[in-house]
């Protein structure tokens, strides 16, 4: 489960298509989709977060077919109305960006003047854009009055292969939700624990979540594989990171191989 809040925008992003191929959920709230791809819970009280971070990804995923495929429903037989009725293009007509999207949910969301990636509405609750520097050359669709923010890092998330399930909000409000690949969501977010200007009790928790995300790839995630190819194929900041989690694994391992045969 993640905020209703969250779930919300999950939707009416999924309603008017643009969920996975112009935006995709990053950080924690991403947590129970991976616990959904695992088929185990794995992140409980490290998945707690008081915001919603969306990256916009410009069109760059890729989901699988059976990821991607989303029914149409047959709106206008649904309420008896002809094709051409004027309220079915009202219904379906989308929001021109990202701010005009949440203030169809909540009418207090307010863009940031300072921060202009961030909206926040009146309870306090914050939904932050972001973006890879790759794609700061792409123009959006419309004026948005959210600009994501570009960040180096963000580009990684743009890897490998998505995962999409079905989750719910606190509410039991259903929602599809798209997020990176558990692999690199893992790395980047090592590379995050070690960066000074990221605030401590942050640093930590991103390194607890990536150490559960990749063990749980390891064990339960036969789609995204940890092999050396992957190895290979990662960026070099990413690949060293990567190295260490693996030896560290090897050596927690064996310790508790030794300890068990101690034990019998």
């Amino acid at each position: 489960m993640i905020s209703s809040p969250g779930a919300r925008i999950l939707q009416m992003l999924d309603i008017h298509g643009v969920l996975g191929s112009q935006y995709m959920v990053v950080g924690t709230n991403a947590l129970p989709v991976y616990e959904i791809e695992a088929g185990e819970r794995f992140a409980r009280g490290v998945d707690a977060t008081e915001d919603f971070d969306l990256a916009w990804v410009g069109g760059t995923l890729h989901l699988s077919p059976a990821q991607a495929v989303v029914a149409q429903a047959p709106v206008a037989q649904l309420l008896a109305l002809a094709e051409d009725a004027l309220l079915l293009r009202l219904l379906n007509e989308s929001p021109s960006d990202l701010m005009a999207l949440l203030r169809r949910l909540d009418r207090t969301y307010t863009p940031n003047t300072e921060r202009t990636f961030q909206a926040r509405n009146a309870k306090g609750y914050e939904v932050e854009l972001l973006s890879g520097t790759s794609l700061r050359s792409m123009p959006q669709s419309g004026s948005p009055s959210l600009v994501p923010l570009p960040l180096p890092e963000q580009d990684w998330l743009l890897l490998g292969k998505p995962v999409a399930h079905v989750i719910t909000g606190l509410d039991a409000c259903p929602a599809r939700l798209v997020a990176p690949d558990p692999r690199y969501f893992a790395l980047q977010k090592l590379w995050l624990a070690r960066q000074a200007k990221r605030k401590v009790e942050k640093r930590a928790k991103d390194a607890r979540q990536a150490t559960l995300v990749l063990d749980a790839v390891a064990r339960s995630m036969p789609d995204y594989p940890l092999n050396d190819a992957f190895a290979d194929a990662l960026p070099t900041p990413l690949q060293v990171l990567f190295s260490e989690w693996q030896t560290t694994r090897t050596t927690e391992s064996s310790s508790a191989d030794s300890l068990k045969t101690k034990r019998w």
